[in-house]
């Protein structure tokens, strides 16, 4: 079964040695392919690369005013669609918009604000959690531990109310990376169970990759055409 990390922060401006270093590294962690998080489009050397690329691109909006077409003038530009958000009422409306393909939480401040309600409107749109581990696998002593209680915290509304979590490393560089079973590990810590942390390692990214694939055929404008 092929495995993807959706989130590796990567410009294609930078030196093509560090991406090569990057792709061979998610090679030898038995990664099928990565998603780029970047606004500039890939170049057909990324596309032709031996490792499956992904672009994604992360918006973080301010307020839920205009949110739909704030959205809209980005869709276009992605194969995947992120929101990162700290604020409750745009989590509640994102959650509405079938342009998002996931919705992310990362810092503190993302994983304090999960309560109950969003964690059922999240998993009554069907909209997929991204939980990135970045902090959890950067920070040392007391600011880690106070990340995991909070992380816990946010995974108990989560898994409660079914929603589809995708885990993800959200590397800057080769040595950030983790393979997928490291991440799954990495879920258990954080009160995910063992077989929902698999699931968020493979069956979940495979699910949201064919969803936008799927959709690309529906609409010219995306650029998810490649196969995977």
């Amino acid at each position: 079964m092929r495995t993807f990390d959706l989130h590796v922060r990567f410009n294609p401006r930078d030196n093509d040695k560090k991406l090569e270093s990057l792709v061979a590294m998610a090679q030898d962690l038995t990664f099928g392919g990565l998603a780029l998080d970047s606004s500039t489009p890939l170049t057909q050397d990324l596309i032709d690369s031996p490792l499956k690329l992904i672009q994604r691109q992360t918006l973080t909006p301010r307020s839920t005013a205009r949110l739909k077409q704030y959205i809209g003038k980005n869709r276009r530009q992605t194969e995947i669609l992120v929101i990162h958000s700290r604020t409750k009422p745009i989590w509640l409306a994102t959650a509405e918009v079938p342009m998002v393909d996931m919705i992310m939480i990362r810092d503190m401040e993302d994983f304090t604000v999960i309560d109950s309600q969003i964690a059922r409107t999240m998993a009554a749109h069907k909209k997929p959690i991204e939980v990135c581990l970045n902090g959890l696998l950067t920070f040392h002593g007391p600011p880690r531990s106070k990340l995991i209680r909070a992380m816990t915290s946010a995974m108990d509304h989560l898994v409660r109310a079914k929603c589809s979590l995708i885990l993800t490393s959200g590397a800057t560089n080769k040595w950030e990376l983790r393979a997928p079973r490291d991440l799954a590990a990495i879920g258990y810590l954080i009160n995910i169970p063992e077989n929902l942390a698999k699931t968020a390692i493979i069956n979940n990214p495979l699910a949201l990759l064919s969803k936008t694939r799927n959709l690309a055929g529906k609409n010219p404008t995306r650029q998810a055409r490649r196969k995977f």
